[in-house]
C-alpha cells in the first residue's frame, strides 16, 4: 500500500510517483542543486528520471516557477546529473560485486 508521504509529483508531466523513483532538486542562493540523497532542508522539485523530462524542465524554466524565484537553470545541470547518476550506478555495481551478488567474466562461465 502506497503512503502519501512517500509520493511526489513530477513538475514536468504531473505524474505522482514514489520519491525514490524521482530526481530531487533544491534551490540554494539562486542556484539549482541536484540533491539525490534527499537530505537538504527546504522545498524540493521532483523530476522523472529521464533526459527528456529534465531537458523540458530546463527549457520551460519550470524550476523557477516551482521555487517562485529566478533560479539559474543552465544546460550544465544535465551533465552534472548524468555524472552523479553514473557514479551512483558504478558504486552500486561495485557493492554488488563485493557482496558476491554480481558475477561476471570467468566466474560466470565457471
Amino acid at each position: 500500500m502506497k503512503n502519501k508521504a512517500d509520493e511526489r509529483k513530477c513538475i514536468v508531466n504531473g505524474e505522482v510517483e514514489e520519491k525514490i523513483e524521482l530526481l530531487r532538486f533544491t534551490e540554494v542562493d539562486g542556484q539549482l542543486i541536484p540533491e539525490f540523497e534527499k537530505k537538504l532542508p527546504g522545498r524540493g522539485a521532483y523530476v522523472t528520471v529521464s533526459l527528456s523530462a529534465l531537458t523540458k524542465a530546463i527549457d520551460k524554466k519550470l524550476f523557477s516557477k516551482v521555487f517562485k524565484k529566478n533560479v539559474n537553470e543552465n544546460k550544465d545541470i544535465i551533465e552534472i546529473v548524468e555524472n552523479i547518476l553514473k557514479k551512483k550506478g558504478l558504486s552500486s555495481i561495485n557493492l554488488a560485486k563485493k557482496a558476491g551478488i554480481l558475477v561476471t567474466g570467468f566466474d560466470k562461465v565457471r
